[in-house]
């Protein structure tokens, strides 16, 4: 890739984005309660719609590439509707979405709805959500940066229950507990007892060794390494860093060559590897900071595009002192077909087109809950992080828990993750034993996710609104043979 000069690529950016937007092609809403249902294996034919609706800027792409459904009729309309109704630019209706969904390690439907990016002066220069865009996916990252460890686990280079301190070049203890060894295999898991400190992550700007030596940093007593869950993003910081150090790479040009490519990936957790054209087509996680009957913002990609990281930050950086500066925790830009690329090579225990990124052992100890809440002995911050059962970068959703993914559904159990940040609700599940699997990412929250709990589990009502329609429609229940 030919990497341009910062200013020569701001230029080239504004020129590639004023020229998309000055097409005037743009796709312009469906009536939230007009059903969007292209028939079963019938979008392939059909011409992309165009169905304006004054006042509603959104959009439902049923080219080819974008939508299509190998489920039956009734489920495909069904779940259309559902989606559809998501998609608005008022009250807590969202900006956009994409959803994928797998049965049997075969894509049997995929939808994409609204608009990726907003044009608060003209909405001729709204952007449609399609198969390819592109959002930071927030904590779903989490689970390539896991990928990445237990790849040098594999190699011997890291021992899952070692000293995490030994690779990452100085003393991690918490001070409470100075005898007590933090493991990576904590570190994945979030059982560490590294606090975030609400979020204020570590600063990029800071070396781990200088942070920790201050003390900050640690949960107080009462909640030991090992034996206390609370989700922590500093965690995934220490873990990038410590891949930086023993893979002697910089953490996204690992990620980027050792996970990402072999994947079939080309998103990154850096954007200067984008092409200008790739960054105009990026799209932007919304937020209503003035409350929910007003318009939405852009709080992360919105425009002008501000790289991340900066290219002088990453021109003086040193590898292994602080990989805050990538984001292992929650940058990565990537677009939903892309992250089921990563669905599919977890459903089929490490593979993904023929190529090994993982051993199965390692996909087993990734989705084997390494921390479960006990109720009786409260071990974990549940009414904060609404997880119950967490393995390595991974949650497990038990159908009979109060994190159930569905109502009435104690058969159905999940594990993969969620991603919540900025504005963005999306997730990567699948059924464990199953190659049964979707990938769902929403690009608006109109209001604070802990201000829309749950009707029927602890995720928050947006998760829900996702999970519970693809459940139902693309995953039904098996009648029971009781009595025949």
């Amino acid at each position: 890739m030919i990497f341009l000069h910062q200013k020569q690529r701001i230029l080239t950016l504004a020129l590639v984005f004023s020229l998309l937007l000055g097409t005037g092609s743009v796709l312009l809403s469906l009536p939230q309660s007009a059903a969007a249902a292209p028939a079963a294996n019938t979008a392939a034919a059909a011409p992309a719609r165009r169905v304006v609706t004054p006042g509603h800027p959104f959009s439902i792409q049923d080219k080819a590439e974008n939508c299509h459904s190998a489920l039956d009729a009734a489920a495909t309309k069904a779940l259309n509707t559902a989606l559809a109704r998501r998609i608005g630019g008022y009250g807590d209706a969202v900006p956009g979405l994409s959803v994928l969904i797998y049965r049997d390690g075969k894509e049997v439907y995929r939808n994409s709805m609204g608009n990726a990016f907003l044009s608060p002066g003209n909405a001729k220069w709204n952007l449609p959500v399609t198969a390819a865009t592109r959002f930071r996916v927030a904590s779903l990252s989490k689970i390539v940066t896991a990928v990445g460890i237990m790849q040098l686990a594999e190699q011997g280079k890291l021992d899952l229950d070692g000293d995490a301190g030994s690779y990452l070049g100085f003393r991690l203890r918490n001070p409470h507990y100075p005898s007590t060894v933090i493991t990576p295999r904590m570190l994945l898991s979030h059982t560490s007892s590294l606090r975030d400190n609400g979020n204020n992550y570590i600063p990029a700007s800071v070396s781990l060794r200088s942070f920790f030596a201050s003390g900050r940093g640690f949960a107080g007593a009462g909640q030991a390494p090992g034996a206390y869950f609370s989700y922590c993003n500093s965690n995934y910081i220490l873990l990038g860093t410590m891949l930086e150090r023993l893979s002697g790479e910089r953490f996204d040009r690992y990620m980027t060559n050792h996970v990402l490519a072999p994947l079939e990936i080309h998103g990154s957790f850096n954007m200067n590897d984008f092409s200008p054209a790739d960054l105009a087509k990026l799209g932007a996680n919304y937020r209503k900071p003035n409350g929910v009957h007003q318009p939405y913002v852009a709080a992360v990609d919105g425009r002008p595009i501000q790289l991340q990281p900066p290219a002088q930050r990453i021109s003086t950086y040193q590898i292994g002192t602080n990989a805050a500066l990538f984001g292992p925790q929650g940058n990565l830009r990537v677009s939903a077909v892309e992250l089921s690329h990563l669905l599919q090579m977890l459903m089929n225990n490490g593979t993904y087109n023929g190529k090994r990124i993982l051993q199965p052992a390692s996909v087993a100890a990734m989705t084997t809950p390494v921390w479960t809440y006990n109720p009786a002995v409260p071990n974990g911050t549940i009414d904060e992080d609404n997880i119950e059962k967490y393995g390595l970068a991974m949650q497990y959703m038990d159908g009979k828990g109060t994190t159930k993914p569905a109502p009435d559904r104690p058969d159905f159990d999940l594990v993969g993750h969620f991603g919540e940040a900025y504005g963005f609700i999306g997730g990567l599940f699948w059924q464990p034993g199953t190659k049964n699997g979707f990938v769902f990412l929403q690009n608006g929250c109109a209001t604070p996710e802990e201000d829309n709990p749950g009707r029927y589990s602890r995720s928050y009502r947006y998760e829900e609104d996702m999970l519970q329609p693809i459940i139902e429609n693309a995953f039904p229940a098996v009648p029971s043979r009781k009595g025949k």
